[in-house]
């Protein structure tokens, strides 16, 4: 039911804010950045679910509990890369959008490179 309620204030944004939009740009985009949070402000209690399941995966681990915790930022990165991004084009900034996400991209592969590195170590050893 959470589900149907988010995707009908995700609707009603978008065609409030279509509708605004040929009047008032700026209100239009506004409209629409106010519906991405009140999306995520109802996402809240989703993602508060997630994180305690994450912790719990995290007694399970033991030693590679760092890996997974890479692993989480990088998904947390992209995520808000995405999010930012899409306000960005939204707005009428695709350059700036574009950036957002080659630093998202840049972000990931730093943030990843202690798994590959361990990665090659275990094939070393093998």
């Amino acid at each position: 039911m959470e589900l149907i309620k988010i995707v009908m204030i995700g609707i009603v944004t978008v065609l409030l804010a279509m509708e605004v939009k040929a009047y008032k740009p700026a209100l239009g985009t506004l409209l629409g950045i106010a519906g991405t949070v009140l999306i995520i402000l109802l996402s809240l209690d989703r993602v508060l679910l997630v994180l305690e399941q994450i912790k719990s995966v995290f007694s399970y681990l033991g030693t590679g509990a760092e890996y997974f915790m890479i692993l989480v930022k990088v998904l947390g990165v992209t995520y808000l890369c995405q999010f930012a991004s899409g306000i960005c084009k939204d707005a009428g900034f695709g350059s700036l959008a574009e950036q957002i996400q080659v630093f998202g991209k840049l972000y990931v592969m730093l943030s990843g490179m202690p798994i590959l590195f361990a990665f090659i170590e275990i094939l070393q050893n093998l």
